[in-house]
């Protein structure tokens, strides 16, 4: 809230933050392309806020609020400790209460912001834009799914997709570099305990015409 005189203080009273460590995502200022924006009015001034659903306390900088009230706003002094969930701490002048609401007509809502020395882009956590604006809202519809229950129903209702070699049509022209340098490569060892298993596999393969047996050298 601005205070009455106009400047900037540092309140002493008791801190409404709990001492404890709060996590927010990432907040630079430039990553507001591919993430949710909820812009909302503090002192009817539009100030866009990234919803994070992650974020354990609403943040903004000192720097926005001296651009929307000039340097009357009051901070109230903190013991909390705010870094992002990659080990950035965040430094912080308190806390401070604001007006905000969604639009010119729509009721005030008062909020609780972290005051972030630096420029970092304004944040509303989970409490603030669900439970308090509304801006999201848990949704607990679970859609039923028919599914096989067994393997045998399963390759009996898709049984074209697990039949033969899956083989696409036409033919496929290997072009090799002209310079191209033909290399030997060091016969692939297999584990003694595979060895059983292995040989009716590739008995298989070589009677379904995937493989060829090679008796003699490949120089």
């Amino acid at each position: 809230m601005p205070n009455s005189s106009g400047e900037f203080t540092n309140s002493a009273n008791s801190c409404k933050y709990p001492p404890e460590q709060f996590f927010v995502g990432n907040v630079s200022a430039d990553s507001m392309s591919s993430s949710w924006q909820a812009i909302l009015l503090i002192n009817d001034r539009q100030v866009n806020f990234k919803i994070d659903t992650g974020a354990q306390a609403n943040i903004i900088s000192k720097i926005l609020l001296n651009d929307i009230y000039g340097s009357g706003f009051n901070v109230r002094k903190t013991s909390v400790k705010l870094t992002t969930y990659t080990g950035q701490t965040i430094e912080l002048l308190g806390y401070t209460t604001l007006p905000v609401n969604k639009a010119l007509n729509s009721p005030i809502i008062h909020l609780d912001f972290l005051v972030t020395k630096n420029s970092y882009q304004p944040i509303l956590g989970l409490t603030a834009s669900a439970d308090k604006l509304g801006l999201i809202r848990k949704c607990d519809n679970v859609n039923s799914v028919n599914c096989c229950k067994s393997v045998s129903s399963l390759l009996c209702k898709y049984n074209k997709g697990f039949e033969g070699l899956g083989n696409l049509p036409g033919k496929y022209h290997i072009t090799l570099c002209e310079n191209s340098v033909p290399v030997v490569s060091v016969t692939r060892k297999v584990a003694f305990s595979l060895l059983e298993p292995l040989k009716p596999e590739l008995d298989r393969m070589v009677k379904a015409g995937v493989i060829e047996k090679v008796t003699e050298s490949t120089d």
